[in-house]
C-alpha cells in the first residue's frame, strides 16, 4: 500500500482529560501540581494522536472504545503553515509533559515508553528548520495518490464506519486546500517537484479522474456495504447512492 504520510498536525484533537483534580491539557502542555501518573500520562497522549486524523484512527484502532475513545472528531490530515505550527507547538508540549516525571522512579517497560517518546520530541526538533522538504505530491507515493487506496480499503465493521467515510469524503476538498497551501509555500522557497515529477504527477491524477462512471472508489464502496449484515437493501442502495454524490461532488473536483 505504500507509506502513509505523518500527519503535521498529530495531536491537534487536544483531548483534555480529568481524573479526580488532575488535569492534562494537550494543547497546553499543562500537568496540575497534583500530577496524574505516568500510565494515565501516555494513555492519554495516546488518544490525542490517533484521534487526529479519522485515517489513523480507523487503521490503527478496530475497536476505539476499547481504548476509552468513544467520542471523536471525524478529519483528515491538515498540511496547512498553522497545523505545522501547532504540530510544533504539540511537540514541546509532549517534551514538558515528559519532564514532568523522575525517569529514575519509573518501571522498566515506563522508561522505555519515555525513550520513545523523548526520541521522537528530539527527532521532530531536528527537523524543524526543514519543514519544506518532505514532497506531499510524490508520484505513486504522495498522499494523493495512497489516499485513493487507503479509502478503498477501508473496512467497514458497522454503520457508523459508512457514516464516517462519507463525512471524511466532504473533507477532501479542503484537506486538498491544506496541501495546496504548503506546495505553495515550497515554491516560495524553491523546493517545488521538478518539470519530469510534476508532469508524472498530473499524468496520474488524469488517470485517476479516468472512467468515472464505474471508477473503483465506487464499486468498493458497493462491495463493502453489501457484506454489512444490518443494512437493508434498500440502506445499502441509499449508501450507495449517497457514495457516488460524494464522488462526484467532492472527489473528482479536488483531483
Amino acid at each position: 500500500m505504500g507509506e502513509y504520510l505523518p500527519r503535521p498536525g498529530a495531536g491537534k484533537a487536544a483531548a483534555i482529560a480529568s481524573a479526580g483534580e488532575n488535569r492534562l491539557c494537550f494543547w497546553t502542555g499543562y500537568i496540575a501540581p497534583d500530577s496524574i501518573s505516568f500510565e494515565e500520562y501516555t494513555s492519554l497522549l495516546f488518544q490525542s494522536e490517533v484521534t487526529s486524523d479519522t485515517l489513523t484512527l480507523h487503521y490503527t484502532l478496530s475497536q476505539p472504545e476499547v481504548y476509552g475513545i468513544t467520542d471523536y472528531k471525524i478529519a483528515l490530515p491538515d498540511y496547512s503553515a498553522n497545523a505545522r505550527k501547532q504540530s510544533a507547538l504539540n511537540i514541546e508540549n509532549i517534551s514538558c509533559g515528559l519532564q514532568s516525571y523522575d525517569y529514575e522512579v519509573l518501571t522498566t517497560e515506563q522508561k522505555l515508553t519515555y525513550d520513545i517518546l523523548n526520541d521522537y520530541v528530539s527527532s521532530n526538533r531536528s527537523q524543524s528548520d526543514y519543514t519544506y522538504y518532505p514532497e506531499i505530491l510524490r508520484p505513486s507515493t504522495g498522499f494523493p495518490a495512497q489516499l485513493p487506496v487507503l479509502l478503498s480499503e477501508y473496512h467497514f465493521y458497522d454503520r457508523k464506519d459508512v457514516e464516517d467515510y462519507l463525512t471524511l469524503l466532504s473533507l477532501i476538498p479542503s484537506c486538498f486546500d491544506s496541501v495546496l497551501d504548503y506546495e505553495t509555500n515550497k515554491i516560495n522557497e524553491g523546493l517545488f517537484l521538478s518539470d519530469t515529477q510534476a508532469d508524472t504527477l498530473i499524468a496520474d491524477l488524469n488517470t485517476f479522474c479516468d472512467n468515472s462512471s464505474e471508477h473503483y472508489l465506487i464499486t468498493t464502496f458497493r462491495n463493502k456495504v453489501a457484506e454489512l449484515p444490518d443494512l437493508t437493501a434498500e440502506e445499502q442502495a441509499s449508501y450507495c447512492i449517497e457514495n457516488e454524490g460524494a464522488f462526484r461532488e467532492y472527489i473528482l473536483p479536488a483531483y
